[in-house]
């Protein structure tokens, strides 16, 4: 979550241009010795278009098993003032460092206050994860992007056209790493899937091939080179309709609550649900197809999840709700008594978990009380240790 919470944040910055010291990727920031001067703003255009809703973003997205969409505007102008107000100290480190990182992006001509929503597809199932995301209310800075790209040949960064859209794109050289981790995979014998074989997928690979190109003048997309030209095939009309985003994905994640700060739909393709079936404590779990919900914060700062598990029929639902509740009261029981701070608030957090059988879904609500996070702010804060000023 606090990754992909940075990539909102990263995608707005290009490739790190204008003296941001930062280098944008699929996975993240990294830091970057090169700087390149600002330039004057000169964006990408394109004919004029109609701003887009975050579900006609969902539409132009890849191929894909998880897919967010996550609301940075409501994030900047209404949760962080609130948090500024609710806790001016803790926050303040953090508040500094998003100036200076939304200043950095105003010198490419980006405005963050302006970026509404951040749509973001993942292949997160396979030996490689992929994706791509596109940013709503962005326009690039091309003759900074040119800059930059003029800088870093070094570094592979280079420029070409793709169906009337310049494709920026730095290349890292990171086959070696690709080779050991196939090595690694079949000397284990591990399932294929990344992202539950070998605990983690391996989100360092979504730094190769980093392209990011202007779709019009509202959006802009990043991601891996490939995944980026078949958004703008999407975007053309043209495509092969097997490499875009599901209808199945795309239409759970519009059964969420818009206007949440982040809403996410996962898809569990049949090896990863084989895979489950196969692992003694997770097995019962396996009757999910399909996970999709809202994270949001509401007006007290208290945090809410509101998820859907899908399932194949009613009878896996109600099978499924059974295994979910039995796990919470495991969990009950095994805290209980326990006078540890971190473990009375894990247990309290239990304590909100609401699960529910719906037809073929099985919904699970949680709350988590602006009270805890007061609690663990206490926390932290006596078990900090106090600075001098030597540190």
């Amino acid at each position: 979550m606090k990754k992909i919470s940075g990539w909102a944040l990263a995608l707005s910055l290009g490739f790190g241009p204008a003296g941001s010291g930062l280098t944008a990727s699929a996975a993240g920031l990294k830091t970057s010795k090169a700087r390149v001067p600002a330039t004057s703003a000169h964006a990408t255009t394109s004919p004029a278009a109609a701003k887009p809703a975050a579900d006609d973003a969902l539409s132009l997205l890849p191929k894909s098993d998880v897919a967010l969409v996550i609301d940075l505007n409501r994030l900047l102008t209404e949760v962080l003032p609130k948090v500024k107000t609710a806790w001016p100290q803790q926050s303040e480190k953090m508040v500094k460092d998003l100036n200076e990182f939304m200043n950095d992006a105003a010198k490419t001509g980006i405005d963050l206050n302006k970026v509404t929503t951040v749509s973001i597809g993942l292949n997160l199932f396979g030996q490689h994860v992929t994706g791509a995301m596109i940013v709503d209310g962005a326009a690039l800075n091309s003759a900074t992007m040119e800059a930059y790209i003029k800088n870093h040949q070094e570094e592979k960064a280079s420029a070409t056209n793709y169906k009337g859209k310049t494709i920026y794109l730095r290349k890292s050289d990171k086959q070696k790493d690709k080779d050991k981790d196939k090595d690694k995979a079949k000397e284990s014998g591990d399932s294929p899937i990344s992202a539950l074989a070998g605990g983690l997928p391996n989100l360092n690979l979504l730094e190769e091939d980093t392209a990011m190109a202007q779709l019009d003048q509202t959006r802009i997309v990043i991601g891996d080179q490939a995944q980026v030209k078949t958004v703008i095939d999407t975007l053309s009309g043209g495509g092969v309709p097997a490499n875009h985003i599901s209808s199945e994905l795309s239409g759970a994640l519009k059964e969420t609550k818009s206007g949440s700060v982040l809403r996410f739909a996962v898809n569990l393709p049949d090896n990863a649900r084989q895979w489950m079936q196969e692992q003694e404590y997770v097995k019962d779990l396996a009757v999910m197809k399909m996970v999709f919900g809202t994270m949001d914060v509401s007006d007290d700062l208290s945090l809410t999840l509101d998820a859907k598990m899908r399932t194949g029929s009613n009878a896996d639902a109600t099978k499924l709700e059974s295994t979910l509740n039995g796990f919470v009261a495991i969990g009950k029981m095994m805290l209980g008594g326990n006078e540890d701070p971190t473990m009375k608030m894990v247990t309290q957090l239990l304590s909100e978990i609401k699960i529910g059988a719906q037809t073929a879904d099985v919904s699970l609500a949680l709350k988590v009380p602006r009270a805890l996070y007061e609690q663990a702010l206490k926390s932290e804060s006596k078990a900090a240790p106090a600075k001098t000023d030597k540190q």
